[in-house]
């Protein structure tokens, strides 16, 4: 177990908990602000809450894409270990601290506000079913795991795209769906405030979902479109395995 031996590994489950903490401290202040604005479901409400959301993530891999390649993500991080891009060891390191990470940031959100369930995610049961919820949770991640391998996995990237490529598809995807089922794509997010509040009606959509469609994408992008070397990596060997990242040298022409 040589991960569990190296500090790297360590600094970028650091790196991940950090992250996540801002994303959640970010995403759940601006659902305190929405909320107690009146305005959680009104246009404002959603346009302050998709580019929250959007410009959180923009931040945490501006910061610390070079530390953990900033997954920011439970479901990216079993994409991630799937398509042979990370190992098994890391990858469940990864998702301890996220999490801890979300719960940190949704336990400090509780002491300053006193808004109820604050950030606590579940479908509107107004406008869709949950199977209807849980569907539209598996293409939105779909949609954001497909920009990231595209933008951050991919070898023949452009590294100052990243932030913002997928920045913006989380707040794009996030103005579509966070009157629907708050746009979660990340089982951190929602897992944070469901332990907070001890509130876990329809909790299930908010990881299977995202899972679902992390891991459709994540090989979906790596058969059509990722590198010889991307597709080398896609097998059960690699699930064991320390992965490095794929070096720059390595690049196919466009």
């Amino acid at each position: 177990m040589s991960e569990l031996r190296s500090i790297v590994t360590w600094q970028a489950a650091v790196a991940e908990f950090l992250a996540v903490f801002i994303l959640v401290f970010v995403a759940v202040g601006a659902t305190n602000i929405a909320a107690t604005s009146g305005e959680e479901f009104a246009s404002a409400g959603v346009i302050l809450m998709g580019l929250s959301n959007g410009l959180a993530i923009t931040v945490g891999i501006a910061a610390f894409f070079r530390i953990s390649g900033a997954h920011i993500n439970p479901a990216v991080t079993i994409a991630a270990v799937v398509t042979g891009n990370a190992c098994a060891a890391r990858g469940v390191i990864y998702i301890v601290f996220q999490l801890a990470g979300a719960v940190a940031a949704s336990a400090f959100m509780r002491v300053v506000s006193d808004v109820p369930d604050l950030g606590v995610h579940h479908v509107n049961a107004a406008h869709l079913n949950p199977a209807a919820g849980l569907g539209l949770e598996i293409v939105i991640t779909f949609i954001l795991v497909a920009v990231v391998f595209a933008t951050a996995v991919d070898p023949r990237r452009s590294n100052l795209l990243i932030p913002f490529a997928v920045g913006g598809v989380v707040a794009i995807n996030s103005f579509v769906a966070l009157p629907l089922t708050g746009a979660s794509m990340n089982p951190a997010r929602s897992f944070g405030p469901a332990l907070v509040y001890a509130s876990w009606v329809q909790h299930w959509i908010y990881w299977i979902g995202p899972i679902v469609g992390a891991v459709a994408a994540g090989v979906s992008y790596t058969l059509f479109f990722g590198t010889e070397e991307m597709k080398s990596r896609m097998r059960i060997s690699s699930l064991w395995t320390t992965v490095e990242p794929i070096p720059e040298s390595t690049r196919e022409p466009d």
